[in-house]
């Protein structure tokens, strides 16, 4: 998940809603991210205001209504992390 992660963000995108609803396993155990729905371009201006995501996996510069970056998506992958293990 954070080669899927960091391929994304080389690809100038913040994907924005990182949750395990959004990751895919396959039989062979090969992960995938899904969902680009509310995918955006690093380098477009976020709009500060605007609350995307998932509550629970959400960085909290975006509940702030601050401007984010890639940062909020390696802050989802770690809620992630700790819900897979509750699981």
């Amino acid at each position: 998940l954070a080669r899927a992660i960091r391929h994304v963000h080389g690809m100038g995108v913040i994907h924005r809603d990182v949750k395990p609803a959004n990751v895919l396993v396959k039989k062979n155990g090969v992960v995938k991210l899904s969902d680009f729905g509310e995918a955006r371009l690093l380098s477009s201006d976020q709009q500060a205001m605007t609350l995307v995501g998932t509550n629970g996996f959400i960085a909290p510069e975006i509940c702030k209504g601050l401007p984010y970056g890639s940062a909020c998506d390696v802050y989802s992958f770690g809620c992630t992390l700790l819900d897979s293990r509750s699981g």
